[in-house]
């Protein structure tokens, strides 16, 4: 338990130092974060009937709470409640801001629940016939969001690799058997609103009987949110 608790500490020192910087070396730039689902829209069942849309929302919270104070940085989040905003209103809202990143955060799930770990996924064409595909060609008939993905690929996966590679070593300082599928290619609409650097975050496996569990627990979700911070600021300042 002191072991944590140190560890939190460091990371929230670093987020702070990290953050004058910031503030010293720029203006103020804009985050969006795109808090999934909502209202009756709850998004995937996990451990103990979790709901996908509640458990985002104290990711969220707990986010909003790191960035707290800090300077460089003013976060936007889509959702503060748990109230349903169509694809079509996301991407309005998206559209409107002045933006340096978006990034949009969800819960994954599995047939088998077992399945874990983080996946970041940044826009890009892929001939690949599997779920990503299909949920783009869903998503047609729900989106106003261009055809073409409309940021520069070599930057978005940059910071698709920013957020990865920072979730993961920071949830492997706290705990055991933390997994990662990596960085992957999405033609989704969200990705498709904005020309900045934006990226889908599946933070955790809502149905993993370890990582659901883990995801109940608000230490676990604190530290996904400074780490997500963490990893926009280090972005931000290169």
């Amino acid at each position: 338990m002191t072991k944590i608790k140190y560890l939190l500490l460091a990371l929230v020192f670093s987020s702070i130092f990290n953050s004058s910087l910031l503030a010293q070396s720029s203006s103020v730039q804009t985050v969006l974060i795109d808090v999934a689902h909502g209202g009756e829209d709850q998004g995937r069942l996990g451990v103990l009937e979790a709901k996908e849309s509640e458990v985002l929302l104290a990711i969220s919270d707990e986010l909003r709470e790191v960035a707290k104070d800090r300077e460089g940085i003013k976060l936007i989040f889509l959702r503060a409640e748990d109230k349903l905003l169509s694809l079509a209103e996301r991407e309005k809202i998206i559209s409107a801001q002045p933006l340096a990143l978006l990034v949009s955060i969800h819960l994954g799930v599995s047939s088998f629940h077992t399945e874990s770990g983080i996946s970041v996924y940044y826009c890009a064409p892929t001939s690949v016939a599997d779920d990503l595909v299909f949920i783009a060609e869903e998503e047609k008939f729900f989106t106003n969001a261009p055809l073409d993905c409309q940021g520069e690929e070599v930057r978005d996966k940059l910071f698709a690799q920013q957020l990865e590679g920072e979730l993961t070593k920071n949830l492997k300082l706290y705990y055991d058997g933390v997994q990662s599928s990596g960085v992957k290619k999405a033609p989704w609409a969200i990705l498709k609103t904005t020309k900045q650097p934006a990226a889908v975050v599946l933070l955790s496996s809502l149905d993993h009987p370890v990582e659901g569990r883990r995801l109940m627990d608000r230490r676990y979700r604190r530290v996904l949110a400074t780490s997500l911070y963490q990893s926009i600021e280090k972005y931000l300042q290169k």
